[in-house]
């Protein structure tokens, strides 16, 4: 089971871990791997998260924006919250199960829950984070050491 001694609130949206976390098949993390986990409380977001094409933004750091999406088969994907071509915010598209570029930017292009370009002018993948969902759905660990 994974856990955190420190985990984030609401109005804090997601800290590094501070605590031993248990990895399946490893031994617990180092100090140095520690400071790459970031635990998200879904808690407050369990609405928001509760059908494929869902997602959230969090910034658990001033440098780190995320987006949050469910996948097709329910699980979670953690996204720099970045289009790969202009730079601009991303948006969860629920109802066509999505990912959008913000529209303010006016390129328009388009991305699959797994981070694949649909429509450019994008030509590259989104750029994601290992993240594992805790088994009773209340935080999502987020490995930075982890770029998929």
């Amino acid at each position: 089971m994974l856990g955190c001694r420190r985990e984030s609130g609401p109005s804090k949206g997601a800290t590094p871990s501070s605590g031993p976390t248990e990895r399946a098949g490893s031994a617990s993390p180092s100090p140095e791997e520690e400071k790459d986990l970031i635990v998200i409380d879904l808690t407050p977001y369990q609405e928001q998260l509760g059908r494929p094409g869902a997602g959230i933004t969090v910034q658990p750091r001033e440098d780190l924006p995320l987006l949050i999406v469910r996948t097709e088969r329910g699980h979670l994907r953690a996204f720099i919250n970045v289009c790969t071509h202009a730079v601009c915010p991303l948006l969860p598209d629920p109802e066509r199960r999505r990912i959008l570029c913000d529209p303010q930017c006016g390129h328009g292009a388009e991305f699959s829950l797994s981070g694949e370009v649909l429509v450019g002018p994008a030509t590259r993948r989104l750029f994601q984070f290992l993240a594992r969902e805790s088994p009773d759905r209340t935080r999502l660990i987020v490995d930075l050491s982890m770029p998929l």
